[in-house]
């Protein structure tokens, strides 16, 4: 086995742009024709990218192997072509329809966060209302004490006027 047509996990997935657990996972089911085990560890190879649609790393090409890449490509019939492509077209459609529920949910969300902003302007302007009618009331008592603190005065005046009599 050359060690050139062999990636680890880690690398593997860095390339194809998904995480090491789910790149582990898929080891045993699809990725299996591509995993060997070298030096205790498992490795993928790299015509494995091609399910994946990724172009192989130029650092990766050899002869021989251009030549086995050519060869496969000749022997896919139009079915097989046919069917990934349609499957990618599934893939897209069932990605836009997720991105239209993401972005009616986030819709509604801005018409919830409105609804709020708005009843939080409608209380602010009511505490506000409040908060007057309370400065009012309170330059009214304070006024009211006034005269009652003037009553007292002229009530201790003639209190003491009649005393004094």
């Amino acid at each position: 086995m050359n060690e050139e047509e062999y990636l680890s996990v880690q690398e593997f997935s860095e390339l194809i742009g998904k995480t090491y657990q789910s790149v582990y996972k898929r080891l045993d089911n699809s990725l299996k024709p591509y995993v060997k085990e070298f030096k205790g560890k498992k490795v993928i190879s790299i015509r494995a990218l091609e399910k994946y649609n990724m172009e192989i790393p130029q650092e990766f090409i050899e002869e021989e192997f251009i030549e086995e890449v050519i060869i496969e490509n000749k022997t896919m019939d139009s079915n097989t072509i046919l069917n990934a492509f349609i499957g990618t077209i599934k893939q897209l459609e069932t990605k836009d329809r997720q991105i239209s529920e993401k972005d009616e949910r986030l819709k509604e969300k801005d018409r919830q966060i409105s609804e709020k902003d708005k009843q939080i302007s409608e209380k602010d302007e009511w505490l506000k209302e409040k908060d007057k009618r309370l400065s009012e009331k309170d330059e009214w008592l304070k006024e009211k004490d006034k005269q009652i603190s003037e009553k007292d005065e002229r009530l201790k005046d003639i209190t003491q006027l009649v005393l004094g009599q």
